[in-house]
C-alpha cells in the first residue's frame, strides 16, 4: 500500500491552510489599523509602492534589498506633531540565502538641520547597521551607550555634538532603539512588525519622546 499519495494530498492541504491564514491574519491587521485610524482621526495607506525611495537619503536601511515593501502607513499628529509610521520589510538574498528584515518605524519632519546618522544594534546578529560605511563613533563616557548601539555617521564632529550626554542616558535605557536621520528628517523603528492596534498609543508615545530628545538644543 502506498502512502504518497495521502503524504502529498496532505502537504498540500497544509500548504494550501497556511496560506489562507495568512491571508486572514492580513485582513484581520488591515480591519484594525483601519479602525484604529478612523477612531483617531488619522489616515491609514495599506501599501505605498517606491516610498522608500523618497527617504533613502534619511535612512540607509533603504539603500538595501532585492524587494522592498512600504506597508501599513499611518498618517496624523501626536502632541501636535506631524507624523508618519509605517512598517517596512526588505528582502536579500535567494534560495537557502534568502533572509527577511522587518521594522515598524516612525518618520518626522523636524525644522533643524541634521547630520547625516545612523544608531542600531550593537549586536553581531543585527545586520541593520552593516551596510552603512559612516565613521563609527564611540563614547568612552558612555560605556552603557556604546555597548548597546552601534553609531555612525559622515560627520564625526557634527554627530557627537547633537548625542549630547543626556541624550545618549536617555538612549541607552532602552537597547530596542533605532534612529536615522538626515536635513530635515528623522526617523525612529524598532525591529520586528508594526505593533498591533492595542499597542500602537504606546508605541507612538515612545517614538516621540526619542523625537523630543533630538530638539533639545
Amino acid at each position: 500500500m502506498s502512502y504518497v499519495g495521502p503524504l502529498v494530498a496532505a502537504a498540500a492541504g497544509l500548504l494550501v491552510s497556511g496560506a489562507a491564514y495568512l491571508e486572514w491574519k492580513e485582513r484581520r491587521r488591515y480591519r484594525g489599523y483601519t479602525a484604529y485610524c478612523r477612531e483617531r482621526g488619522y489616515a491609514y495607506t495599506k501599501r505605498i509602492d517606491g516610498e522608500d525611495r523618497k527617504h533613502k537619503a534619511t535612512c540607509p536601511v533603504f539603500e538595501v534589498g532585492d524587494r522592498r515593501v512600504w506597508e501599513h502607513t499611518i498618517r496624523g499628529s501626536s502632541n501636535g506633531v506631524p507624523f508618519t509610521a509605517f512598517e517596512y520589510t526588505w528582502y536579500t538574498g535567494s534560495g537557502k540565502g534568502s533572509s527577511v528584515d522587518r521594522i515598524g518605524a516612525v518618520l518626522w519632519t523636524v525644522e533643524q538641520t541634521l547630520p547625516r546618522f545612523m544608531m542600531t544594534s550593537n549586536h553581531f546578529w543585527h545586520t541593520t547597521g552593516t551596510f552603512y560605511r559612516g565613521e563609527l563613533i564611540r563614547f568612552d563616557e558612555s560605556p552603557e551607550f556604546s555597548r548597546h548601539f552601534h553609531l555612525r555617521a559622515d560627520d564625526a564632529a557634527k554627530v557627537r555634538a547633537l548625542f549630547r550626554s543626556d541624550m545618549r542616558q536617555a538612549l541607552e535605557v532602552d537597547p530596542r532603539h533605532r534612529v536615522a536621520g538626515y536635513r530635515q528628517e528623522l526617523m525612529w523603528w524598532r525591529d520586528g512588525s508594526l505593533p498591533s492596534p492595542n499597542g500602537l498609543d504606546q508605541f507612538l508615545m515612545e517614538g516621540d519622546r526619542v523625537r523630543a530628545l533630538f530638539l533639545r538644543s
